[in-house]
């Protein structure tokens, strides 16, 4: 018989939450720190990105960061380079948390040029440093 709690087990793991110290993304960490990923959440703002990994356990670590830009996705990317040699998965709900009903133009347009300024540069950095990571995969 299948073992449903092995099968969607991340024990061993590593993630990256971008946006993760509030709303979509604190439930995204929340949930992969329950299948026993450890989870690097990052924010703009430190103190709620502490906050939140003092909430989620041991498990989840604050890399507070602003990654609005080229330079800070890069700054991200060098902070979790000297923590961890390997990445499963980054999760991008910076602009999730920006998706409410009543958003104006101009905050949907700023959070769109994050992801493609920002995020999409950082995903890429992530890809070719831990490609390797997909082939090790059990």
């Amino acid at each position: 018989m299948m073992d449903i709690a092995k099968l969607f087990s991340l024990e061993g793991r590593v993630a990256l939450v971008t946006g993760g110290s509030k709303n979509l993304g604190k439930h995204i960490a929340e949930g992969f720190i329950a299948q026993g990923a450890k989870v690097y959440i990052t924010s703009r703002k430190a103190e709620s990105c502490e906050k939140t990994a003092a909430e989620l356990g041991p498990n989840c670590i604050a890399l507070p960061m602003d990654v609005s830009s080229v330079e800070g996705c890069k700054a991200l990317a060098a902070a979790f380079a000297e923590k961890e040699q390997k990445l499963y998965a980054i999760m991008d709900a910076f602009a999730q948390n920006n998706g409410h009903l009543g958003l104006t133009d101009a905050r949907y347009i700023n959070a769109l040029k994050l992801f493609l300024t920002g995020v999409s540069p950082l995903e890429y950095m992530a890809h070719r440093g831990f490609a390797h990571v997909g082939r090790a995969l059990p």
